[in-house]
């Protein structure tokens, strides 16, 4: 290992537009995310001498002050294994000159952090050049990721998603029996770290508005299948509002049931039952309106299928 000295780096127009936690995440390829995080909270890392949020959007003419880390002497190492690369690429589901759709398995990070030393987007940029997650999915949560080909694609897509103009739908087990048809849950969520940079979310009056659709597809004995519309897109958003309402997501070992999980993982389900199901938007490379659907994995579908 060596510790690196303090850098000042100054933002130009190919690098304006990207967050700053992704610019030092591809910067400082072998720290991991959990450090990158820690920097810019505790103010290490400064943008034009000043501190700023992991959500700052860097601009042309900034500057960047980047602290003194220790970093790997080998890098070769530390490149996704040929098997990791061969998943990822397995589960591409669809691709156009502007993006790429991968139905990304339950288990796997998008980035890469403290317990996980490659995440989707890592293995992404090893296989292929120019990529960006357009969103972001929970490490145990399945289905579409969407990843753009390039910065200029990357901001028209975040547009779209911020005018709701992509449509997400999930399919989620929830403990419990639910009778309304469909309902709306519309409750702000508050995003807190912990001393040990894990995040939790709760339903506050001071957090973000978030909005939840949920629809029942189909009622078991103690559990209930819904589709999901996730119209705002917060952290952890449906695992917190299903809990709230105290119809916790199945598996989840953070908000859920413990004696529901360990129920469920009697009959075969070892993973959070969350799935990202669809997406639809517009493919600025076809220029008209495209759906991509992402099938269950096997696993889940055997538990559908003994809970029948």
């Amino acid at each position: 290992m060596k510790k690196t000295k303090v850098k000042q780096l100054l933002i130009d127009n190919d690098v304006a537009g990207q967050r700053i936690d992704n610019f030092l995440h591809r910067y400082l390829k072998t720290i991991p995310k959990s450090r990158i995080y820690q920097m810019i909270r505790k103010g290490e890392v400064r943008i034009n001498k000043g501190r700023v949020q992991q959500t700052y959007k860097l601009q042309s003419g900034d500057t960047i002050r980047i602290p003194p880390v220790h970093v790997e002497e080998e890098v070769k190492s530390r490149k996704p294994s040929l098997a990791l690369q061969e998943l990822i690429k397995s589960s591409i589901i669809y691709e156009d000159d502007a993006l790429t759709i991968i139905n990304k398995p339950s288990a796997l990070a998008v980035h890469s952090g403290t317990n996980q030393l490659h995440g989707v987007i890592d293995v992404m940029r090893e296989l292929f050049t120019g990529y960006e997650l357009v969103h972001r999915l929970d490490r145990d949560t399945s289905g579409c990721l969407m990843l753009a080909k390039n910065r200029q694609v990357l901001r028209l897509l975040n547009d779209d998603m911020k005018t709701n103009k992509v449509k997400k739908h999930y399919v989620a087990l929830l403990a419990g029996k639910l009778t309304n048809k469909s309902f709306v849950i519309d409750k702000p969520l508050l995003k807190n770290r912990m001393q040990g940079g894990e995040r939790i979310v709760r339903v506050s009056n001071e957090g973000k508005k978030a909005l939840t659709k949920f629809n029942i597809n189909k009622v078991y004995s103690d559990a209930t299948l819904v589709d999901i519309e996730l119209v705002t897109g917060r952290t952890h958003q449906i695992r917190v509002h299903s809990a709230d309402m105290s119809n916790p997501v199945l598996g989840d070992n953070k908000y859920g049931d413990k004696y529901m999980n360990k129920k469920f993982k009697h009959i075969g389900l070892n993973r959070l039952f969350l799935h990202a199901a669809s997406l639809e938007f517009y493919s600025p490379a076809k220029k008209k309106s495209v759906k991509v659907s992402a099938p269950l994995d096997d696993a889940l579908i055997l538990l559908l299928e003994k809970l029948n």
